[in-house]
């Protein structure tokens, strides 16, 4: 078997040609996406025209969807005020957990600072009298207790000391031991600073006593005991813990509102509009056109798949120079006039695939010529014939003859089942082939060359009439 007739009819796929190919048949893509969108339109359109017979399912069907939007939009209103009022809630008690001096105390070394003090007054007991005198020391205490509590007395501490009013009042206590006495204890992360607050209460103490005295009665006031020392207190570090157990418990809620909303959001998407109504009609419809417009895109770029690759009808002069390793003389185009009329955009695409796009046959067969005469120039009688339609033939013989007037050329016909074409193979130097795109076929070109080889002719070349 000769060395044409093994050539394998397979090759590579040139993804860029194939590109270039499938955009060149942008209008014919355009043309599948349209009807196919269109018919997917029509029949989604049918079908949910179908479904509105009955009456009465329509009107269940709209009101269990109203009732599920209603109830997810509720849901997701009552959701975001959760997370609203848990983030305001959140944001305090990090501030208050930061900011907080009982919050940074270590409960296994508070340090504590405790005055107790003794309000004496003149009261006695009149033994055998009808009359009594009123003993105002218990009244002078809570007065006292009253004063060192007070959100006006503790500000003043609170501006000396650069501290909220709230973080104070948890580390300072006041309590009265009865019998005429009372008590301040503050707690710290360190005596130093509960002495001082300690100090600037006890101040209050001493600059209240005449407005006391002079509001209720006259007294004595004195301090019993003051101490400083540090202590382990249990009851803080539960109550540390609680409080930090609360902000994760708070951290924990706002997350799992966020999940909650989430999946309501995505519920909602999820909700699908009965096909009964104008609307959902207009959007399925348009769901299916576009779908139907991918569709057609996909279902056309297959069919110039086919074409380019699948299919073994010759597509080009490249193509058909890959699969049959023949020299190619020229190509042109099959219609000259479609090349005139196509936009600088299907001429450019048309370039990009590698098809010819010159409007000058007469040039492009006397470049032809030249070459065949270059290649073979003792070939005195040369052979035009081929699997192209016979106008083509006759053409291509009589634009060679013109050009290499010096040379005969014979108007043959297809090699394969013309006898007299055959014939002709064996009166001739050489023989040039003309094939079709969308006409010939790769195999039947490779038969052709088979035959001509085995009749012991010549072949110099193809021209490749391309569509």
């Amino acid at each position: 078997m000769n060395e044409h007739s093994k050539q394998s009819v397979t090759k590579e796929i040139d993804l860029a040609k194939l590109f270039w190919a499938i955009c060149r048949k942008w209008k014919s893509i355009l043309l599948w996406m349209v009807a196919i969108a269109i018919v997917g339109g029509a029949a989604k359109v049918g079908r949910s025209a179908l479904s509105m017979r009955d009456s009465d399912e329509v009107s269940l069907a709209l009101s269990a969807y109203k009732m599920l939007v209603a109830n997810n939009l509720q849901e997701r209103i009552d959701c975001r005020h959760r997370m609203e009022n848990l983030s305001l809630e959140l944001k305090e008690q990090q501030e208050y957990v930061d900011n907080s001096r009982y919050m940074h105390i270590d409960p296994y070394n508070v340090a504590v600072a405790k005055a107790t003090y003794y309000v004496k007054t003149d009261y006695e007991i009149m033994p055998e009298m009808t009359y009594q005198n009123r003993d105002y020391t218990d009244m002078i205490v809570n007065t006292y207790m009253e004063i060192l509590t007070s959100e006006s007395n503790l500000l003043v501490v609170c501006d000396k000391i650069d501290m909220e009013l709230r973080y104070l009042q948890e580390i300072m206590s006041v309590w009265s031991d009865g019998y005429g006495t009372f008590s301040i204890q503050v707690i710290s992360d360190s005596l130093e600073d509960s002495e001082k607050i300690l100090r600037l209460l006890d101040d209050c103490v001493t600059n209240n006593k005449e407005k006391i005295t002079a509001t209720i009665d006259d007294h004595r006031i004195g301090q019993l005991t003051d101490s400083a020392y540090t202590t382990a207190d249990l009851g803080m570090a539960q109550t540390q813990q609680a409080k930090k157990d609360m902000l994760t418990e708070l951290r924990t809620q706002f997350s799992d509102e966020q999940e909650r909303y989430k999946a309501l959001t995505k519920e909602s998407a999820q909700i699908e509009e009965p096909t009964y109504t104008v609307s959902a009609i207009l959007k399925e419809s348009i769901k299916a056109m576009i779908i139907g417009a991918i569709l057609g895109a996909v279902i056309a770029c297959c069919v110039i798949f086919s074409q380019v690759v699948i299919s073994d009808n010759v597509y080009s002069a490249d193509c058909l120079a890959e699969r049959t390793r023949m020299r190619i003389l020229g190509a042109l185009p099959g219609d000259v006039k479609k090349i005139e009329k196509m936009s600088k955009l299907d001429l450019l695409l048309r370039r990009k695939e590698g098809l010819s796009t010159t409007t000058d046959t007469a040039s492009g067969y006397s470049v032809a010529a030249s070459y065949l005469a270059g290649i073979c120039p003792n070939a005195s009688t040369i052979l035009v014939a081929g699997g192209a339609e016979t106008e083509y033939i006759k053409n291509a013989c009589e634009m060679f003859q013109a050009a290499l007037s010096g040379k005969s050329f014979m108007n043959g016909d297809y090699i394969l089942s013309d006898a007299n074409t055959i014939r002709m193979v064996g009166q001739c130097d050489a023989v040039v082939l003309v094939e079709q795109a969308g006409v010939s076929r790769y195999t039947e070109v490779l038969k052709e060359i088979e035959v001509i080889q085995n009749l012991k002719g010549t072949i110099v070349g193809a021209v490749v009439i391309e569509n």
